[in-house]
């Protein structure tokens, strides 16, 4: 993955489930770290804070299986880890960016406990953390420029 500039945002929103819910997804690029934000549109608060060094992977770091979710460990800074939901985006977003090369470490700022209790069954919360990271992945990757919410400044290496 081609590292953006030092100072570079980009963002995006999905509209997601049968009753929709709309995620604004965030980033912000630094020269040694990258904050991202999952925010549900009716809160629009910075949820529960978490913290992933990829120099400090374990031996969960990898998974084989490609219909199961990865689990690498987050470290929660502030507020708590109310949903499981919360904790499959923060793993599947981290290990994506790991696996495309990125070494900085993230700070993630995750709140979608409404969407997690309007997501009933195991398989609508897969596809949606699955759906999160795709935008993630979109996003890190410079793609989408369509909706207007794309800003960096500086130049690509």
């Amino acid at each position: 993955m081609a590292v953006p500039p030092s100072a570079c945002f980009r963002q995006c929103s999905l509209t997601y489930g049968t009753e929709p819910s709309t995620i604004h997804i965030s980033q912000q690029f630094f020269s040694d770290y990258i904050w991202i934000l999952v925010t549900e549109d009716d809160t629009c608060i910075p949820g529960v804070v978490l913290r992933f060094d990829p120099r400090e992977v374990g031996p969960c770091a990898s998974y084989g299986d490609v219909n199961s979710l990865p689990s690498l460990p987050c470290e929660c800074l502030l507020g708590i880890r109310d949903h499981p939901l919360t904790n499959a985006i923060a793993s599947s977003v981290s290990h994506a960016l790991q696996r495309e090369g990125e070494q900085r470490p993230l700070l993630l700022c995750i709140s979608v406990t409404k969407t997690a209790k309007r997501l009933k069954q195991s398989e609508e919360r897969i596809a949606f953390v699955r759906e999160v990271k795709n935008k993630v992945m979109m996003l890190a990757r410079g793609e989408g420029d369509d909706d207007g919410f794309k800003h960096c400044s500086g130049t690509m290496p």
